[in-house]
């Protein structure tokens, strides 16, 4: 068993530039506020690196996949 005093949690929010992931907008496409994707990939990496962990939600889930190098479908 591990003790962690620290956890970061993903929630969350608008949709993750497809540009992150190498492919054009949908037309459904609405972008998060205004640096939040360069700020959460940066964090959801670093807490990787870190092996801290992440409770990804929604959104957060979204984020992190795509700081791992995945894809999204744009519009289910």
């Amino acid at each position: 068993t591990r003790d962690f005093d620290t956890a970061i949690m993903a929630l969350g929010g608008g949709d993750v530039d497809p540009a992150l992931y190498g492919e054009a907008p949908h037309p459904t496409f609405e972008p998060a506020e205004p640096g939040r994707d360069a700020f959460e990939m940066a964090l959801a990496r670093a807490a990787v690196a870190a092996d801290v962990p992440v409770l990804a939600i929604c959104r957060g889930m979204q984020v992190l996949n795509v700081a791992m190098g995945g894809t999204l479908i744009q519009d289910i």
